[in-house]
């Protein structure tokens, strides 16, 4: 029989930290040469790699964004088609931790507009192109999206006086935090 003993891994990691497991595949109680080696996560493969001569590896991969923030378990699966060698696989647990955002905002009104400018900034160096911004000014509701560098701007028909606008970052599908900011709608 074939087994994945895993000897050291990351523990905990944010977007576009490195992930990284190493170990040994054994067979017959001897390393195996040559073996492919994938990472996996929910179904999906992170990375893949091969064993040394002597049956090691090391295989890694940078967290996406799309990996959900909380406790993964990171499957390691040793296999080779065409090969006398049973498929085996071990696991670990992995804690995705959120990666920090920042949303700044400032907004000026005049008796027939409003004006909301700021930018969104995301640790890590994160892609901050086309994020969605929701913008609330008085009872409305308004999404806008983020440029190449982070900023976005607004203007909406000014029907009443808000004191404040508040604009929230909270994308569904990354592991960035919600961040919020408020702003004093200056006349």
């Amino acid at each position: 029989p074939s087994e994945v003993r895993l000897e050291n891994s990351t523990s905990r990691a944010r977007f576009n930290e490195r992930i990284t497991i190493t170990g040994t595949v054994h067979a017959a109680e001897r390393g195996a040469p040559g073996v492919r080696v994938s990472m996996r996560s929910g179904g999906d493969t992170l990375a893949t790699s091969e064993t040394e001569p002597d049956g090691t590896f090391r295989v890694g991969t940078r967290v996406p964004e799309t990996m959900e923030a909380t406790t993964q378990t990171i499957v390691v699966q040793a296999s080779e088609a065409g090969r006398a060698l049973e498929p085996a696989d071990g696991s670990v647990d992995v804690t995705i931790e959120e990666t920090p955002t920042e949303l700044r905002a400032a907004a000026a009104g005049s008796d027939e507009t409003i004006n909301v400018t700021g930018w969104l900034t995301i640790d890590a160096d994160a892609d901050v192109a086309s994020r969605p911004l929701e913008v609330d000014v008085g009872s409305e509701t308004y999404t806008v999206y983020t440029d190449e560098d982070g900023y976005y701007n607004l203007s909406v028909a000014s029907v009443s006086e808000p004191s404040t606008v508040t604009v929230t970052y909270d994308e569904a599908g990354t592991n960035f935090a919600r961040s919020r900011a408020e702003a004093t709608v200056e006349y």
